[in-house]
């Protein structure tokens, strides 16, 4: 367990110990789902702060801002694979967004890279597998997926090769074993 991990520990044990379970939402929550949120908060939190700096010193803080919410908002409606710990979430989600942002697209390679970025999306997304995999319904994966489109679609049209760039990358991430017709896929953990 790293220190961010420790530390959303010790911050959900102190509010699951010193506060009435039933004020939340009128229903119980464990200190479990407390960690979890505090994690994720923390990670967002960390991946924002490092995005900030790295524009400021690259002395592009509007581009990494903005390659920073696409990526966010490509994330949360594709999924991906999730880290092992929180640490490793933070540098890699960075690294994506600082490559996407700096990564040029000559020519009509912004076009390329969204016909891939449409055609891996369609075959994996909405993904989630990793340490924390989510399932979901297949109604939403359908409203995920189709929103998902349109963000590449607005993309494309918004004529940013740093937006398309990073959401080309993050559709890598969705890229687990075999897809099949029925929009699931093979494991190969």
């Amino acid at each position: 367990m790293n220190k961010i991990e420790k530390l959303a520990d010790q911050i959900a044990s102190w509010v699951f110990l010193y506060n009435d379970r039933e004020q939340w939402f009128g229903k119980k929550v464990t200190k479990a789902n407390l960690n979890y949120y505090l994690l994720n908060t923390f990670n967002n939190l960390g991946i924002v702060l490092v995005t900030f700096v790295a524009g400021l010193i690259l002395n592009e803080p509007d581009v990494f801002i903005q390659t920073m919410c696409a990526f966010g908002l490509f994330r949360l409606f594709t999924g991906g694979r999730h880290m092992g710990s929180s640490l490793s979430c933070i540098v890699v989600s960075t690294l994506i967004i600082v490559t996407g942002a700096l990564l040029p697209l000559p020519g009509y390679s912004s076009m390329l890279v969204s016909i891939l970025t449409v055609i891996i999306t369609y075959l994996y997304a909405p993904a989630s597998f990793g340490v924390k995999a989510i399932q979901l319904p297949l109604e939403r994966r359908r409203i995920y997926r189709i929103i998902s489109f349109l963000l590449i679609l607005v993309s494309l049209i918004s004529d940013k090769n740093h937006i398309i760039a990073v959401l080309f990358i993050q559709s890598l991430t969705l890229i687990d074993g075999k897809p099949r017709k029925d929009g699931r896929r093979w494991r190969v953990d």
